[in-house]
């Protein structure tokens, strides 16, 4: 969310994204949030591999997730 306020400078997302957009946003954001120390300390403490398939499947759940509750919000609102 922080990104799309520096690029359209302002704060009132509302005016350029739409409920559903805004709700799929908060969404994701609160699934996959990039730590950069809880990627560190999976690192350390299981190795890079695995601290990177972590990463990866984060990421993946996060965009499903979103991507189906976008189309069921579609749907209904």
């Amino acid at each position: 969310m922080l990104g799309a306020v520096a690029i359209f400078s302002s704060t009132n997302l509302a005016l350029f994204f739409t409920p559903v957009q805004l709700i799929t946003l908060a969404l994701v954001n609160i699934i996959y949030i990039p730590c950069l120390s809880t990627v560190t300390v999976l690192a350390k403490d299981y190795g890079w591999k695995i601290a990177t398939i972590i990463a990866i499947a984060n990421f993946v759940t996060a965009t499903l997730v979103g991507g189906v509750t976008f189309r069921l919000l579609s749907l209904i609102l």
